[in-house]
Parts: C-alpha cells; sequence; structure tokens
C-alpha cells in the first residue's frame, strides 16, 4: 500500500467517524489501527496528526514550538484540525492514556477552538461529542473522556452542545453530564439557566425542551435517578411534548403511569404535575397484570379480548425487562413467542438489544424464530447483539442462529463449519456486491483466515467487488490483515 493510503487507512480507523457504527465496528476499527501501526511503526511520526493521535507529547511539543499554526491547520483524510483527531481517537496506548489530555492543553494554548466542528449529516460533531462518545453510532467514550470534557469545558466548549446531550441518551448514564453542565454553570455565574422549568438552553427541537426530554428518557428507561435529579433541578413535571418524542404527546405523569414506571410517576406528582385519571388500554393494563405476575388478571382479559394476542406490547415490556417469570406467564396463557410489531420486531430483537439473556433463553425454548429480519434496520437478533457487543447474548444466538454474516463477523467458526456441513450453499451467499468473506473478524487474523478458508472450500467468490470497487483481499489488506490479503488474492 503506498505511503499515504497507508497513513489515511491509519487515521481513519484509529479515529472512527459517524459512518463507523456499532461497538463491535469500534473495535475492528481500533484493532486495524494497532495492526498498522505495530506493522509500520513508523506511522506514529508520520505527520503531526499521527502524533497527537498516538499521544507523543514530546513530538508534540517540539512540532507545535517551531510551528505553532499546526494546532489548527486542518489536514489528514478527514480534513480534521488535531483537537478533533484528538478527541475521536480511541487507540489503547498508554501514551495515549497519559498524555491526552495534556496534548489537547497544548493544541488549546497554541489556538486550538474548542468549538470546531465537522458536519455529519446535518448535526455538528465537536471534540466534546468526540470525546464523551454513545450516540448512534454506539462510540465508546474515550478513555480520559472526564479529563478532556473538563478541558473543553474550561476552555469554552458549548456547555449545551446539543449533539452531546443527544449521544448521551443512547449511553447507560445521562445524568452524569448534566451535573458536569449544572455544576460548570454555576461556576459560571449561569446557574439562573436552569431556573427556566423547560430548560431551554437544552432545546432538543422536535423532540421538546431539555426539561421534556431529559423526562422522557428517564421514563423510557426507568430511570428513577435521572428523573429525580431532573424534578429536583427545577424541571418542569408538566414539560409539553416536542412534535417527535418517545411518548407519543402525552403529558408525563400520564406517560409513566402507561409505562408502569410507578415511582417516577409518584415523583412527578410530589414536584407539581398536574394528576390526572390515566385510562390504560386493554392491553398496557394485560402488561401491568403481567409484571404482576397476575395470572388471573392476564387470563381473564384474554378470554374477553382474544385479539390482545396480536399485541406485542406485554411480550416486548417484559423482554426489556428481562423479566422471564412474566414472559413466561404470557407465553403460557397464549402469546407466541413470534408476535411482532409493524416492522416484524419480534420479542427477541428486545432481548438481543437488553441483552436479557434469560428472556431471551426462554424464547427460543418456547419456539422463537431466530433469525427474523425486523424492516427498520434490517437486522436480525444476532445483529443486534452484535451492534451493542452484548458478549453474553451473542454466544447464546450464536448457538442456533443461521446468519452466516453475523457469525462470521463475530468469529463463530465452530457455527459457521456446523451450517456449511449442512449446507454447503450458505458458503457461497452474498448480495449487492458484498460476502461474507469481506466482513470477517477484524480482532483476530488467524481466525479470519480460518474463516475464509471455510467459506472458500464452500465455493465463496473472492473476485467479488463491492460498490466501492474493491475486494475481499482490497479490505483485509486495508484492515492491515496481510496473511488475509493474500490468501484472497486472486490467481495471477
Amino acid at each position: 500500500m503506498p505511503a499515504g493510503r497507508l497513513l489515511d487507512q491509519f487515521l481513519r480507523s484509529a479515529c472512527p467517524d459517524h459512518h463507523i457504527r456499532g461497538r463491535s465496528a469500534h473495535v475492528g476499527a481500533v484493532h486495524t489501527a494497532m495492526r498498522l501501526l505495530e506493522q509500520h511503526p513508523g506511522l506514529a511520526a508520520a505527520g503531526f496528526a499521527t502524533r497527537v493521535v498516538t499521544g507523543d507529547i514530546t513530538g508534540v511539543e517540539r512540532a507545535l514550538r517551531e510551528s505553532p499554526d499546526l494546532a489548527t491547520a486542518r489536514g489528514g483524510p478527514k480534513d480534521w484540525e488535531p483537537l478533533l483527531y484528538l478527541a475521536f481517537t480511541r487507540l489503547p496506548l498508554a501514551p495515549v492514556t497519559e498524555n491526552a489530555v495534556a496534548i489537547a492543553r497544548l493544541l488549546l494554548d497554541a489556538g486550538a477552538d474548542p468549538t470546531v466542528f465537522f458536519m455529519a449529516g446535518g448535526s455538528r460533531y465537536t471534540p466534546l461529542v468526540g470525546a464523551i462518545g454513545e450516540g448512534e453510532e454506539n462510540r465508546p467514550p474515550h478513555q480520559c473522556r472526564d479529563g478532556l470534557v473538563s478541558l473543553l469545558l474550561a476552555r469554552g466548549a458549548n456547555l449545551y452542545d446539543d449533539q452531546v446531550i443527544y449521544d448521551i441518551a443512547f449511553g447507560t448514564d445521562a445524568l452524569w453530564y448534566l451535573c458536569v453542565a449544572h455544576a460548570r454553570a454555576v461556576k459560571l455565574g449561569r446557574g439562573a439557566d436552569w431556573d427556566d422549568p423547560e430548560w431551554r438552553m437544552l432545546d432538543m427541537g422536535g423532540y421538546g425542551s431539555g426539561a421534556r426530554w431529559h423526562l422522557e428518557l428517564a421514563i423510557d428507561r426507568g430511570d428513577i435517578a435521572l428523573a429525580e435529579w431532573c424534578l429536583d433541578h427545577g424541571a418542569n413535571p408538566d414539560a409539553p411534548p416536542g412534535r417527535s418524542g418517545r411518548l407519543k404527546g402525552r403529558p408525563l405523569y400520564d406517560a409513566a403511569v402507561r409505562a408502569g414506571q410507578a415511582e417516577i410517576a409518584e415523583l412527578l406528582l410530589r414536584h407539581g404535575a398536574r394528576s390526572t385519571d390515566v385510562l390504560l388500554d386493554g392491553v398496557e393494563l394485560l402488561a401491568d397484570a403481567a409484571l404482576r405476575l397476575d395470572a388471573e388478571a392476564v387470563r381473564t382479559a384474554l378470554e374477553a379480548h382474544p385479539e390482545y394476542l396480536a399485541d406485542p406490547r406485554p411480550l416486548f415490556r417484559a423482554a426489556a425487562r428481562n423479566r422471564p417469570d412474566a414472559a413466561a406467564l404470557l407465553l403460557d396463557l397464549g402469546y407466541s413467542p413470534d408476535v411482532r410489531d409493524e416492522e416484524n420486531e419480534r420479542a427477541l430483537h428486545v432481548a438481543s438489544s437488553h441483552n436479557a439473556v434469560a428472556v431471551a433463553q426462554l424464547l427460543i425454548a418456547r419456539g422463537a424464530e431466530i433469525d427474523a429480519v425486523e424492516t427498520r434496520y434490517h437486522g436480525s437478533p444476532l445483529g443486534r447483539a452484535v451492534y451493542y457487543r452484548h458478549q453474553p447474548m451473542i454466544d447464546l444466538l450464536a448457538g442456533y442462529s443461521r446468519d452466516v454474516w453475523e457469525l462470521a463477523f463475530v468469529g463463530k467458526v465452530d457455527r459457521l463449519r456446523e451450517l456449511l456441513s449442512e449446507r454447503p450453499e450458505l458458503g457461497r451467499i452474498g448480495g449487492g456486491g458484498q460476502t461474507p468473506l469481506m466482513w470477517l473478524p477484524a480482532e483476530d487474523e488467524g481466525l479470519a483466515i480460518e474463516i475464509a478458508r471455510l467459506f472458500l472450500a464452500h465455493g465463496a467468490d473472492p473476485g467479488v467487488r463491492n460498490p466501492e470497487g474493491q475486494t475481499a483481499a482490497d479490505r483485509a489488506a486495508a484492515q492491515g490483515m496481510t496473511a488475509l490479503a493474500a490468501l484472497l488474492a486472486p490467481p495471477m
């Protein structure tokens, strides 16, 4: 690979942007970058951006003394400023962990802008967005997240960066940044921002005000600590809905009751929410009864309304909360393990998204379709587990799945060997210029070679080119897997 392309590939892999989605894809990108660095150690000193990315504080300091303008110079394959490369890298190198904050300080001292951004569709991705991670890409946080966030905010990053507020809603803990933002606002003498009960400084556009956004999130997740903090800090318990919120425009109290979040509903009332008589529909009442394990109430509802068996909400709720007891009750009383919504999502998809292994085991034992594909993201339950990198769920579903794409991607060679011995034609699967030979595990070249040999032995075509014109060998080479690329290269 030419030196310029090699450098570009290293930086693209070391600093994944919005095109890399899912924890497994991020892990693969990091392994690619590390493999390229091990094969070509000179990359670390090949340019200013690579010194920043690899944590070479001595090299960065020397370069900035000689040319301070480097701190704001755009370059590399992404045309980013160095501070963006630093914030988006995730290389597991000791110098990165030890020096990232100090290097960021050097860049800022030399004139780097903490609010610099690149566009991801219609969204601005700033260094703060990069350091925090999460979001639809399911990006892991930077290993120096807290230190970088503190420094960036101290140097003028937007305290109320709407992309940050959006992204942390995808993580497991949205409260930590609220605490950081509130403390910083108070320190800056901007505590009055939070006196507005709608928290308009955190306005989320069509999703509603900042207060509505965070209270909706608390209800959706059953996050009592988040709800309590928001309400204790003045969020309006009756914040009106946005155009595109999670809770279908309902008042927050109503939504909490319907979601079975009784403790959050009580918190809302204590903080002044309007008390209304919430009339749950029959399916919502049935779902509540199932979670209470009230078999008689569930049975009575189904006898009166057998059509409720076509509504997936009760089983979905049990799956999301990893309640195999409630799920078993519903299945025993007539629910199909494959009851689905309008996008063909099944309870097994929901269980997979939440790593609800106990419910998934039950659904599989009751005959759930293992590889059903929903129509929103076009993913199987295994694909969901791979996206979130829920390893216990991956290990469970891999023992049953016939999704050779996902099985290859996560390196389940024994299962692939078993499937291909039963159905050799699966070795020739492909479509849209893609083949599983292009989606081998980037973490382990030896395992990738073993799987590639298996597919090749069953007729896989290594000459297929994807829409970008790459063969499987080209992709392997770009990932630094030279032995795999040699195996997949078409004969001369």
